[in-house]
């Protein structure tokens, strides 16, 4: 269900492409999480150190860690 508001001076279109953009944000923050767990399970079997995975993904290496179990 999807609410619209109406707001005083505030143009429908504004609130509209927020939510739209929020969307895709979801959808791609959800699409990144999966590639990073692939990624991290690709480089691990390959025998690179969670070190070195952390340094190529630009991650931590506690979420490396996260993202291998």
């Amino acid at each position: 269900m999807t609410y619209q508001y109406e707001v005083a001076g505030v143009p429908a279109t504004v609130l509209d492409s927020y939510r739209e953009l929020r969307a895709r944000r979801d959808q791609v923050t959800a699409q990144l999480g999966e590639t990073a767990r692939e990624a991290v399970a690709a480089l691990r079997a390959a025998g690179v150190s969670v070190r070195d995975s952390a340094a190529l993904l630009e991650l931590s290496k506690s979420r490396v860690d996260q993202l291998s179990a």
